[in-house]
């Protein structure tokens, strides 16, 4: 294919696109309900990563508690 044929052929594509409404949707709408998702996909992520934080944490307390009873036994 020459140079002009694919441009040609990208210019129809880009045409149709707007044409058939792809490069219609309102980008506030958009951009506002990505973030909306975003930032629910974030809280659930940080909930999750805290409550295994807690149980890790208390683990590892467990686990130092039970050195230490270990020793004095």
């Amino acid at each position: 294919m020459k140079a002009i044929d694919m441009i040609a052929v990208a210019v129809a594509a880009l045409i149709f696109m707007l044409v058939t409404g792809v490069a219609k949707a309102n980008p506030v709408d958009t951009i506002t309900e990505w973030l909306s998702n975003e930032k629910t996909k974030i809280v659930e992520y940080q909930t999750e990563s805290w409550e295994k934080g807690k149980v890790q944490l208390a683990n590892t307390k467990q686990s130092i508690l039970n050195l230490f009873k270990k020793d004095e036994e």
